[in-house]
């Protein structure tokens, strides 16, 4: 029988299915399940994911599952209902705390409706003027090859915030504001991996 695997993207990008993870994974024998958590009309809650794995897997069990930054903290949920697969983390957390007041800052304004609507008109103000903000959040010095290679993912990742229906980032922004697996963790028995930078700006290895 094939072997399954399990990717939960992180955000803004929800678009995982020729991610080179998933197709080394597949390469490797595995089937691949990459759900959209963003999907309009889908409400973002842990509970549902685990039912949407469940349905997906159609009874079948879970060898392997990546959580990548904010699927990492969906992944623990998932992990408990399936003890024997074998887990990779990779730049998450218990819990999201920037590194970034600025990034905090606005973090805490989208936890009001009315900010995230007016929000869906500023998205679609040209790139460039948003690029101001986003390097705000997201700061980055390097080489010119690397700030070449920056400002590709900025403009991936503004086009992909875009795609994100405004009641979706109200679901995902109170769904950070109140995750903390702390705990949570303490209780999976599962083989796991950890990938996660040093200098990482959301996930900081520091916070475990």
């Amino acid at each position: 029988m094939m072997k399954n695997a399990l990717i939960l993207h992180g955000w803004p990008e929800h678009r995982v299915d020729k991610y080179f993870l998933t197709e080394h994974l597949r390469k490797q024998g595995y089937r691949v399940l990459t759900p959209d958590m963003f999907v309009r009309g889908y409400v973002f809650d842990p509970k549902n994911v685990v039912g949407k794995v469940k349905e997906l897997l159609e009874g079948q069990g879970l060898d392997f599952a990546v959580g990548i930054s904010l699927g990492g903290l969906v992944l623990p949920h998932v992990a408990l209902e399936y003890p024997e697969a074998k887990l990779l983390f990779m730049s998450t957390g218990p819990y999201l705390k920037a590194d970034s007041p600025f990034f905090n800052f606005i973090l805490g304004l989208f936890r009001n409706t009315w900010i995230l609507k007016i929000m869906s008109w500023v998205l679609k103000l040209p790139i460039p003027v948003l690029a101001v903000f986003y390097r705000l959040g997201s700061s980055f010095n390097g080489t010119k090859e690397e700030i070449e290679e920056y400002n590709r993912d900025m403009e991936h990742n503004i086009n992909l915030v875009r795609e994100i229906p405004v009641e979706e980032e109200a679901e995902i922004v109170r769904f950070i504001h109140g995750a903390d697996n702390t705990e949570l963790l303490k209780k999976i028995k599962n083989r796991t991996i950890i990938f996660n930078g040093e200098k990482d700006l959301f996930m900081p290895a520091e916070r475990g």
